[in-house]
């Protein structure tokens, strides 16, 4: 089994004074949320400073991918490049991570969940293929007419008071 890229060992960032380390991480990543995906080539690519804190490391920095989008308005396929700014601090187990902050274990530093999270959080809700997008051709229809959609709702029989 080989070694996760996104693991980085810090044990040398755990001593009083520790110098900032610069890291370069590339690997191949399949992330999705609903109408965006990462594609995985060209890989995943980012460029972070890892430095100490009191409370634990704070990573800075950038990422980027290549990400394939369905237009929300005509289901056309696009693809973009999608780069992120990155500044995250990672807590020491010791202390009280309710808060949701992404948590330093050992020597050991697992970026994956939070470079995910960023990217994932970076697409767009609703990609559009352009701002002149007219939506679907005239005569494609994704959802049946008014009249067969109120059809067994629970509301139909107050259609009647309003016309």
């Amino acid at each position: 089994m080989s070694r996760s890229p996104f693991l980085v060992n810090v044990a040398d960032l755990s001593r009083p004074r520790a110098a900032p380390r610069r890291i370069e991480l590339e690997a191949p990543v399949t992330w999705s949320v609903d109408l965006s995906r990462v594609l995985a080539d060209p890989p995943l690519t980012a460029s972070l400073q890892l430095a100490r804190t009191s409370g634990g490391l704070v990573v800075t920095g950038s990422a980027g991918v290549r990400a394939e989008h369905t237009c929300y308005r005509c289901l056309s396929q696009i693809q973009d490049d999608v780069h992120v700014e990155i500044a995250q601090l990672f807590v020491a187990a010791s202390v009280d991570d309710d808060d949701g902050d992404y948590v330093l274990e050992g020597d050991e530093l697992d970026l994956q969940p939070m470079l995910r999270d960023e990217v994932l959080l970076a697409m767009p809700l609703l990609p559009v293929c352009g701002d002149d997008c007219a939506g679907l051709p005239e005569g494609v229809a994704l959802e049946s007419d008014d009249a067969a959609s109120t059809e067994g709702s629970p509301f139909e029989a107050l259609k009647d008071l309003f016309e």
